[in-house]
């Protein structure tokens, strides 16, 4: 009897220790190594009914090859980090920052409205634009370009993301350094 109950006492050990462990998985596959951020392929699982009504912010940073090729890519995975930190310092715990790709991030804001989703952006906008890096004594600084699109009830996360993309086209297109949001009418007249 006893012997019985030790391996099943060891094989609960077992579970648990697997389960913990898969969890430990779960999260290091969803999160970008390089950022701490969530990653575009924990972006492709999202539900879209989880996001109703929330705002959909995508992030390019301006100019970046520049970085790359003047500073060297270690110092522009040095700014992707500081991207990184000011979007993650700007969101609250529903919110969900994702490093979309390259110099790339996406910020769903659930529950947020445009205009709410207008002044975060201009926020993390201005930080950004403040912020800075030093590099052989010199301040380097960059800057973002800011679509936003809102994600209703019938729309997929995806064509949030796809509308919010068009509004960062067009952030780009029109001086860079600026938020966008994405209105249907306008986007149409520019296609």
């Amino acid at each position: 009897m006893r012997s019985d109950s030790m391996i099943i006492e060891n094989l609960l050990k077992i579970i648990v220790s697997q389960q913990q462990e898969i969890d430990r998985l779960n999260t290091v596959i969803a999160k970008d190594i390089q950022t701490g951020l969530y990653n575009r392929g924990y972006c492709m699982q999202l539900e879209d009914n989880f996001f109703i009504n929330s705002s959909v912010l995508m992030f390019d940073i301006d100019n970046f090859k520049n970085i790359n090729d003047t500073y060297g890519h270690h110092f522009g995975d040095k700014m992707l980090l500081m991207v990184a930190s000011i979007l993650s310092k700007n969101s609250r715990n529903s919110d969900i920052p994702i490093r979309y790709g390259g110099e790339e991030f996406v910020l769903i804001l659930n529950g947020c409205s445009l205009e709410n989703a207008y002044n975060v952006a201009e926020k993390i906008r201005k930080e950004i634009e403040r912020s800075y890096l030093t590099f052989n004594g010199n301040k380097v600084s960059i800057t973002v370009s800011i679509g936003i699109s809102l994600k209703k009830s019938d729309d997929s996360l995806w064509q949030s993301i796809e509308e919010a993309d068009k509004a960062l086209y067009e952030s780009k297109a029109t001086g860079k350094n600026k938020v966008t949001i994405y209105q249907k009418d306008k986007i149409k007249r520019m296609t």
